[in-house]
């Protein structure tokens, strides 16, 4: 129960009295570490909707008391987090976690799947309404409430779906996904190109539509036009939005081919 080191500790705070000796010589070890264990796994056990297939994976791999104990030893949680605050962090640190079981053993999709996982739950967890398809394209875009998108190694939603089946079948393959909420509850989750993903990515309200188009499609301007198109397919959608505020007239937008009325 005392490492070594804890014997200053205990020379300085505990005293000679015969309670409090007989206090710590009544201390049931065993019981104590049971205790600790038990309370470990229960803690982790607060995110596992969150991650219904990566946690029993790692549990699986390294054992339960294993991987709680080594998880709340690399991972102390703040002291200050309101409650409502904590599911967050602690998923956020789950996916580091895996991240580094990924590279020190053999489930090397470890860190992947974990992501996926926190991707969806994000976007079903988050507040506010959700996309509603709308008309208006001329703006600045940025991601929807609920949105999200990331790049993952495998194909990730293949991955999980074989994982709950209890047997994870990683298919290494870059995936880009997008994930929404739907109004009438839910989410969906869709595959993206590599240029449209990097032209999401792009969209983060510093840009109209055809700025972050031209700039992904900078080496091949031809496809400028396509990859604005659809930017705009998902401003419709109501994936991307245009924020209040930053939406822009054709003439701002068009500028270039717009001559002054005085003729100056």
């Amino acid at each position: 129960l005392f490492r070594s080191h804890d014997f200053a500790v205990l020379r300085r705070e505990v005293t000679d009295e015969p309670a409090a000796l007989n206090a710590i010589a009544a201390i049931d070890v065993a019981a104590f570490r049971f205790y600790h264990r038990r309370l470990q796994r229960k803690r982790l056990e607060g995110i596992e909707h969150i991650f219904p297939a990566s946690l029993p994976a790692a549990r699986n791999a390294y054992g339960a008391d294993t991987v709680a104990a080594d998880f709340w030893q690399w991972y102390q949680p703040s002291a200050t987090a309101s409650a409502p605050e904590v599911p967050a962090i602690v998923a956020a640190a789950w996916t580091r976690f895996t991240g580094r079981l990924s590279h020190l053993g053999p489930l090397d999709w470890l860190g992947d799947l974990s992501r996926y996982e926190v991707m969806r739950w994000r976007a079903i967890s988050a507040t506010g309404s959700p996309p509603q398809p709308h008309q208006e394209v001329t703006g600045k875009p940025v991601l929807a409430e609920g949105t999200e998108v990331d790049m993952f190694r495998l194909d990730a939603p293949a991955l999980l779906r074989t994982a709950l089946e209890g047997d994870p079948v990683p298919s290494w393959v870059t995936t880009r996904l997008i994930a929404w909420r739907l109004p009438i509850g839910g989410i969906r989750i869709a595959r993206l190109g590599a240029a449209v993903y990097e032209g999401v990515l792009a969209c983060d309200g510093s840009r109209t539509i055809h700025e972050a188009a031209a700039q992904v499609a900078a080496a091949r301007p031809e496809f400028t036009v396509r990859l604005a198109g659809a930017l705009e397919d998902l401003v419709r959608a109501g994936i991307l939005r245009i924020p209040a505020g930053s939406a822009i007239s054709s003439e701002q937008q068009d500028s270039g081919i717009v001559q002054p009325a005085d003729g100056a």
